[in-house]
């Protein structure tokens, strides 16, 4: 048995699927590839395999990662052909390789973001990225807490700007640690900044872990 690493992306056709319907998706199109996953023992088998960082719904990306376990070597080239012609519209194998050596999925610590997005009206995003402190509610399992938001983020650069119109790279904690969504980034930026934000699209870059190197 050996285990894989596969990376994938999730284009606007699926940005709006859950991440249980993402799996079920991924189950299926396992099956029809006919990929050697191994199977779980007991009254309700399912496929061994794990997500490395979840996907919030309506964001897409360009760098997600899967481990699953197989009951037999592959060929690689030959797998990932096979696995894209099974895959549904929006979704796209990009790579495989074996997880021996390879840093373990929950040891990810952090992600970078794609934002873009306008405001209702003109604002300057560098008096958000130069403030030490944003206080937000944050939810947990048991409470809300207010935090400071910028302690959850690492960098925010911006691409493009011209008062209404951004783009921005953000550079964010991720995984079991810490995690913050881009989606709550730009929640308290159109409180801290006082403007409405919309059409909005946040694609996922890439995600690191504690080192800095890529999960794939």
């Amino acid at each position: 048995m050996s285990k894989y690493r596969i990376c994938y992306s999730q284009g606007e056709e699926v940005k709006f699927i859950s991440h249980l319907d993402f799996l079920r998706t991924i189950v299926r199109t396992f099956r029809r590839a006919e990929l050697p996953v191994k199977y779980s023992e007991g009254f309700n088998p399912h496929m061994v395999m794990t997500i490395g960082l979840p996907l919030s719904v309506g964001t897409t990306t360009v760098c997600d990662c899967l481990e699953a376990e197989l009951t037999e070597e592959i060929d690689i080239p030959r797998a990932i052909q096979r696995i894209n012609e099974c895959t549904p519209r929006g979704i796209k194998i990009l790579g495989i390789k074996k997880s021996e050596g390879l840093k373990p999925l929950y040891g990810i610590d952090s992600a970078l973001y794609s934002a873009s997005f306008t405001t209702d009206k003109a604002v300057d995003i560098e008096e958000y990225i130069s403030a030490p402190e944003v206080m937000i509610e944050k939810k947990s399992k048991r409470k809300i807490n207010e935090v400071n938001i910028k302690d959850f983020i690492r960098k925010i650069e911006i691409v493009s700007t011209d008062g209404t119109a951004h783009v921005l790279n953000m550079h964010i904690n991720a995984g079991n640690t810490s995690n913050l969504k881009p989606e709550l980034v730009l929640k308290s930026m159109e409180k801290f900044l006082g403007c409405r934000i919309t059409d909005i699209k946040i694609e996922r870059k890439e995600i690191y872990f504690d080192d800095m190197t890529t999960v794939f």
